[in-house]
């Protein structure tokens, strides 16, 4: 049977073979960084998304508290009332007396 056989072709399949075997290594490895690069995109995505989320959130907090002082009931401070004046002398202050 290998009476049959091309030369070139034996030497296409050795050479295809060695080709495949020898691009094995990168070519897992190159899976193994495509893998941990996606990994990586979704931790990044979550983290922005929990941010923007607390974001929101502490907005939403913040807009609520505002609209609850707003809305509260103002009480009327008192005016406080003038001390009365102090009381006339029978004399004035510039006359004398005796």
């Amino acid at each position: 049977m290998s009476s049959t056989l091309n030369a070139q072709v034996v030497d296409s399949i050795a050479a295809t073979s060695t080709l495949v075997v020898g691009q094995a290594p990168a070519g897992a490895q190159a899976m193994v960084d495509l893998a941990a690069a996606h990994a990586l995109g979704t931790l990044l995505h979550g983290a922005v998304h929990r941010h923007q989320q607390s974001a929101i959130s502490g907005a939403a907090a913040a807009t609520a508290a505002c609209t609850r002082i707003l809305a509260a009931r103002r009480v009327a401070v008192p005016v406080p009332v003038p001390p009365p004046p102090p009381a006339a002398s029978a004399a004035p202050r510039g006359s004398k007396e005796g």
